[in-house]
């Protein structure tokens, strides 16, 4: 069963998101935010697609494309870049100068379709081999990452990574993995080859744990995210 830190009812995820509670069923009829369950006549919905609409919310303008996306990674990663062509360069430069580490986050929210699982512990370490993995696994996996992030690795039940959707209908069959809102499992699935090769793997995990429901993984996120802002401006 899910924790009930992660469950929110109706009036708080209005509260929260700053809308109506009529607007709260609508989002949850078509799909935009996940019931998990209820409680006699309370709706039990998922407090993590509530939280990537509030991250949806603090930008502004469409969100990026791959191209730009992976530019502006390289941008962040190295100070410079030598990909795309010289408008896209200094387009990019300029967006980096005025961003916020929120904005930033919400610009790049299309770089993968989010999806969450449940497996049998037995099979967490098989699921973690068949991805690459971000987050709080990437953290648990590396001391020197978690450092970096000021963040200390908790060797926790879970696991979150990146993986092409092919190798994640084969992952999903060979692990018996269930579709579960609130599972142990998150699989980011992309065509991405920045995300599924590992590159820049502290701005990509910054990135991840930036949307995180935890308060301290999120700020930390955040916070080496605008470390690398800083550069720009």
């Amino acid at each position: 069963m899910a924790g009930q830190r992660d469950l929110v009812s109706t009036a708080e995820a209005s509260r929260q998101l700053h809308v109506s509670a009529r607007q709260v069923q609508r989002l949850t009829a078509n799909g935009t935010i996940v019931q998990v369950g209820s409680v006699g006549r309370v709706k039990l919905l998922d407090a993590r697609s509530i939280q990537q609409l509030k991250i949806q919310k603090t930008g502004r303008g469409r969100p990026w494309t791959q191209e730009s996306i992976a530019l502006a990674l390289e941008f962040l990663h190295q100070g410079e870049s030598t990909s795309g062509t010289s408008v896209e360069r200094a387009r990019t430069r300029k967006r980096l100068a005025t961003i916020t580490a929120e904005g930033l986050v919400q610009a790049m929210r299309r770089r993968a379709v989010v999806r969450r699982y449940r497996a049998s512990e037995s099979f967490l370490g098989q699921v973690a081999q068949g991805l690459t993995v971000t987050g709080t696994s990437a953290v648990d996996a590396d001391a020197e990452l978690a450092h970096n992030l000021g963040l200390a690795g908790a060797a926790g039940k879970s696991v979150d990574g990146y993986i092409s959707d092919k190798a994640a209908k084969q992952l999903i069959r060979a692990t018996h993995l269930v579709d579960d809102a609130n599972g142990n499992v998150t699989l980011r699935v992309t065509d991405m080859k920045i995300f599924l090769e590992g590159q820049f793997e502290s701005l990509v995990v910054a990135l991840d744990l930036a949307e995180s429901l935890d308060a301290r993984q999120r700020a930390a996120g955040l916070r080496y995210l605008e470390s690398k802002l800083k550069v720009f401006r």
